[in-house]
């Protein structure tokens, strides 16, 4: 520093101790005045009053007004069913129900929407496919464009198992060679 010893305006004031098991109060009624804790009681029973307000208000509520705005269980259904056979378009590996992509969140708001106007959950998916394409639902159909979808993993598998047999003996073979030029 610069030579000085410290002011004593630098070091903060002593803080009373709470709860130091003496049984004095940090401030007793005594010392805040008769009509303060009249005035914090009161207080204290309007407030109790205003949350047990709030809170019945609701729990009642929470019943009784759908916030998606459907008019019965069919919609929220029929929108439920939807939004979980289409596939997010961002995230490709989860359901529209289970994706936070902001793109995610419109397809659902088209698809809430069109459940509000009473469309069937296949309409909603039939309606899907023909603005994104049959790669918005997880299970295509299977017709001629989606073919080759379909049929890939066979292929790959059927591939695999008719050259596994010549594989298997071209490495039997380098395996004998192997042996043999060791045996030398």
């Amino acid at each position: 520093m610069n030579g000085h010893p410290p002011s004593p305006r630098s070091f903060p004031p002593p803080t009373p101790p709470i709860g130091d098991g003496g049984g004095e109060e940090l401030f007793s009624p005594s010392e805040m005045g008769e009509g303060t804790v009249s005035f914090l009681s009161k207080m204290g029973g309007i407030w109790f009053f205003v949350v047990a307000f709030f809170f019945v208000a609701a729990v009642a509520g929470a019943g009784g007004i759908d916030p998606a705005g459907f008019s019965g269980e069919a919609q929220r259904g029929e929108y439920a069913a939807a939004i979980k056979r289409l596939r997010c378009m961002v995230c490709q590996n989860q359901t529209l129900a289970e994706s936070d992509a902001p793109l995610a969140g419109d397809m659902r708001a088209i698809a809430r929407e069109m459940a509000r106007e009473g469309k069937t959950g296949d309409e909603i998916v039939e309606f899907m496919v023909l603005r994104y394409g049959d790669f918005v639902v997880y299970r295509p159909p299977f017709d001629l464009r989606t073919l080759p979808l379909w049929l890939a993993p066979f292929l790959l598998a059927a591939f695999a198992l008719a050259f596994l047999p010549g594989f298997l003996r071209r490495r039997a073979l380098a395996d004998d060679d192997a042996e043999a030029r060791r045996g030398q």
